[in-house]
């Protein structure tokens, strides 16, 4: 099949022996050629997928950032509320002390 190609596109006859020297054009052409007969898929050029590696770090940095100011709030709130019944519990023992003098 390649060197009945080879002939089409060059009008050339090829032997392993003897090979026929191309241009890039017929080259292109006899690999198109070749794949469509060959049932081969043309191959195409693959497009490089490169993470933007700073970007997604980032955007962790900020989930971090968001996610710990949370969970200090939230501490800060449970002190907040156990301060307050400390402090309820203190004034209400203080008052029943001095009521029972």
């Amino acid at each position: 099949l390649g060197f009945k190609i080879v002939e089409e596109v060059t009008g050339k006859k090829g032997t392993v022996e003897n090979p026929v020297l191309v241009t890039e054009d017929e080259r292109a052409e006899i690999h198109r050629l070749y794949a469509e007969r060959n049932n081969d898929p043309i191959e195409k050029p693959k497009e490089e997928i490169v993470p933007d590696v700073a970007k997604k770090i980032e955007k962790e940095l900020e989930e971090f950032k968001i996610q710990s100011a949370m969970a200090q709030a939230e501490i800060y709130e449970k002190l907040e509320s156990d301060k307050l019944a400390v402090m309820t519990a203190l004034a209400e023992t203080y008052e029943a002390n001095l009521g029972g003098k």
